[in-house]
């Protein structure tokens, strides 16, 4: 038995261990779980915890036809129907406007002016209130002339609300950002409203694979970027997952792991360079004489382990290789999603 401490003054509570067989393959989504489970207990920054109950069936994304699956040129569509975000398409001449928090559509068809807070939080009205909002204007005048010409879509998003939290950033930020834009295979560029350049650095890997361009900074970028068609907001299918039958060319959630895989594999090899290649020949498939690996996050202050020296001893007296990984908020992202790859048990 694992003993956790408890965050309260109540007794110590009992942490089940999570074994999976080593002879059966593991499934990406439950890879990615363990993944972000290690990510999240990294997250040290206070966040306030949403509130409600709020069921999966309620916030499922809507099974009927999306409103907006075909875009006339020169016209705007707004898909409100989503539980979790509202997603926007515009296409034609899109220009932004910083100053204004505006992107134009000119010489559009339609006179409806929109707005749209792009984040996927939409059901909690409190957290949707501190994303910054944009106006999205079809006009017919002239406008300010380009400063930047694009010959690719744009992907408008916030990294406003819960970022900070890992579980937040991969569950509304990086998953959904996967959804909307792998369809473009890189040829996007991706405008950001509340950048921060320590989130771009932190994901560089990623996106590196989702874009071939730098991100813009919508907000102090003040020149007038120019596309041919813009996806503003991000589509989101439930927690942490992908609906295959509403991605192009069926993407599952095994893709986006394979994403991951790609995106961290040249940062693992040049960590296992740098410690001498002592496991550059480490292998997934077992051999009679392998031991499955433990891999114990040790943290020390709330929800950490008791009797870890304990639970470390008897795991490696029963069989396990166990390694003990003490993460703090400077610790690499691909060094840790290295130890998570190669465990078969997590604690």
């Amino acid at each position: 038995m694992v003993h956790r401490r408890s965050d309260s003054s109540e007794s110590n509570h009992l942490l089940p261990l999570v074994h999976s067989d080593p002879k059966k393959p593991k499934s990406a989504h439950h890879l990615l779980l363990l993944l972000l489970f290690l990510f999240s207990v990294l997250s040290f920054t206070f966040l306030r915890v949403p509130t409600g109950n709020i069921s999966d069936d309620a916030l499922g994304a809507d099974s009927s036809p999306a409103p907006c699956s075909t875009v006339a040129n020169s016209t705007i569509c707004c898909d409100r129907t989503a539980k979790r975000t509202d997603v926007c398409y515009m296409r034609g001449d899109v220009r932004t406007e910083a100053s204004s928090s505006s992107v134009f559509l000119f010489n559009s068809n339609t006179t409806r002016q929109e707005r749209i807070r792009p984040y996927t939080r939409k059901w909690e009205a409190d957290t949707m209130s501190r994303i910054d909002e944009l106006r999205l204007r079809p006009t017919n005048e002239t406008g300010s002339a380009c400063d930047v010409v694009h010959d690719v879509p744009a992907v408008f998003f916030s990294t406003g609300g819960y970022t900070g939290n890992v579980y937040h950033e991969f569950n509304d930020g990086i998953i959904p950002l996967y959804v909307t834009s792998q369809k473009f295979n890189r040829k996007v560029v991706f405008v950001i409203l509340e950048y921060h350049d320590w989130w771009v650095s932190k994901y560089a890997n990623i996106l590196s694979r989702l874009s071939d361009f730098d991100p813009i900074d919508f907000g102090s970028d003040k020149r007038v970027h120019c596309f041919p068609e813009a996806i503003v907001g991000l589509k989101i299918h439930d927690e942490l997952a992908i609906d295959s039958t509403k991605m192009e060319n069926n993407k599952t959630i095994r893709d986006f792991r394979n994403l991951l895989d790609e995106s961290y594999k040249p940062r693992i090899e040049h960590i296992k360079q740098e410690e001498g290649g002592a496991d550059n020949k480490q292998q997934r498939i077992r051999t009679p004489d392998s031991r499955p690996r433990l891999v114990v996050v040790s943290r020390n202050g709330s929800r950490g382990i008791e009797n870890e020296p304990e639970l470390v001893n008897l795991a490696a007296k029963i069989g396990f290789r166990v390694e003990v990984l003490r993460p703090d908020r400077t610790t690499e992202l691909a060094k840790i999603y290295r130890s998570l790859n190669s465990s078969d048990v997590l604690v």
